[in-house]
This record gives C-alpha cells, sequence and structure tokens, in this order.
C-alpha cells in the first residue's frame, strides 16, 4: 500500500508521464512507485538511528501484550524526538 498526498496528476508530472494515463490504475501505481524509489532515503536513516538509540531493535518481552504495549511507547518516544 502507498499512501501519498500527491494527486496522481503531480505524480505523474514530476515522473515526466502524460497525463491521459492518469485513468490507467497500473500506470499509477507504478508511478507513485516510481517516484518513492527515487527519494533520498533520510527517513529509513533516521528511523533506524532512532531504533538504536531508543533500543528497540529485538523484542524484549515474552507476552504479546507487553511487547505491544513496549513498541507503542518506542513509537511515543520516536514521534516526541522527532
Amino acid at each position: 500500500m502507498i499512501i501519498s498526498t500527491l494527486s496522481p496528476a503531480d505524480v505523474l508530472t514530476v515522473t515526466k508521464q502524460s497525463a491521459p494515463k492518469m485513468t490507467d490504475d497500473a500506470r499509477v501505481l507504478l508511478a507513485y512507485v516510481y517516484f518513492y524509489d527515487q527519494r533520498g532515503g533520510g527517513v529509513e536513516t533516521a528511523i533506524k538511528n532512532d531504533k538504536q538509540g531508543l533500543g528497540i531493535t529485538k523484542r524484549n518481552k515474552k507476552r504479546f501484550a507487553a511487547q505491544q504495549m513496549v513498541m507503542l511507547l518506542n513509537v511515543l518516544a520516536h514521534n516526541v524526538l522527532v
């Protein structure tokens, strides 16, 4: 699943594809994927650094509910840091 705030017309313009392709769902999806692949990767690097800094690289709890709470607290810590 790709979630984007850009409209299909904007993505097709940025990826230098013609506007009539906007009605073809497969071509629009490929344009979104191509656009996503052209990013710099800074977001993934920042998330990796946060995970290492917060110590959330591995599972700590044996019970699923407890691990879910730890994960939610880690997400909160990540969002506060960002």
